[in-house]
C-alpha cells in the first residue's frame, strides 16, 4: 500500500520507491502496538515534520478508523512536546487551512 503522501510515488528505476513503500506498510501493520496507537503515534510523527500532504493522509486514515479529532489533539500535544511552539502554532494553521 503506498502511503499516498506522494513520497512513496515515483520510482528512480532502481526500485528503492516500492522497497520504501513497503517500509511504510510493515511499519503502519499492527503488532506490540494496535493499528490505532500506532496511527495516533504516525500521525503526531507527520504534525512534528511539518509534512502537510503526511498529516492529511494520517489525519483522514484516523478519521476513517474512528479516531476523534479531540483525540488527534491530543497526540498532537505529544508533538508539541518535543517540537515546542513552532508545532503547535503549524497544526493550528493546519486546522484552518483544513477549514476552508
Amino acid at each position: 500500500e503506498k502511503c499516498g503522501s506522494g513520497c512513496c510515488s515515483g520510482g528512480d528505476g532502481t526500485g528503492t520507491m516500492k522497497t520504501f513503500s513497503d517500509f511504510v506498510t510493515s511499519v503502519s501493520a499492527p503488532g506490540k502496538i494496535d493499528k490505532r496507537t500506532k496511527q495516533l503515534i504516525i500521525f503526531s510523527l507527520a504534525v512534528i515534520q511539518r509534512c502537510e500532504p503526511c498529516i492529511d493522509l494520517h489525519y483522514n486514515k484516523s478519521i476513517n478508523i474512528g479516531i476523534t479529532p479531540e483525540e488527534l489533539d491530543e497526540a498532537v500535544w505529544c508533538a508539541v512536546l518535543v517540537g515546542g511552539a513552532p508545532v503547535k502554532l503549524y497544526y493550528n494553521g493546519y486546522l484552518e487551512r483544513r477549514k476552508s
